[in-house]
């Protein structure tokens, strides 16, 4: 039972402690309805934040997002990646 107990609630300490040493554009995409997080929206927008990023929510998604809703996921990935690859050509940052 621990070993589940372990496996099931994995600790984001590591994850946690990286996101400070992140340069690169970011984009965080969370699913409305990610029963993994008390109030997606918020911890979205606070992982953004952080890391001078933007949010993007896919309304009524779970966990993942880029498996259910795989146009929704498209509307938001594929404008922001434009946007830092064309940044990125002219030598400057999106």
């Amino acid at each position: 039972w621990e070993v589940f107990r372990t496996m099931s609630r994995p600790s984001h300490a590591a994850a946690e402690a990286a996101l400070e040493h992140v340069t690169a554009p970011t984009l965080v995409v969370m699913g409305s309805a990610d029963k993994d997080f008390k109030d997606p929206a918020a911890d979205a927008a606070g992982v953004a934040d952080s890391l001078g990023g933007r949010a993007a929510m896919i309304d009524g998604a779970g966990h993942y997002p880029q498996g259910e809703q795989p146009e929704a996921m498209l509307e938001v990935l594929l404008p922001f990646l434009a946007e830092v690859t064309g940044a990125a050509r002219r030598g400057g940052t999106p």
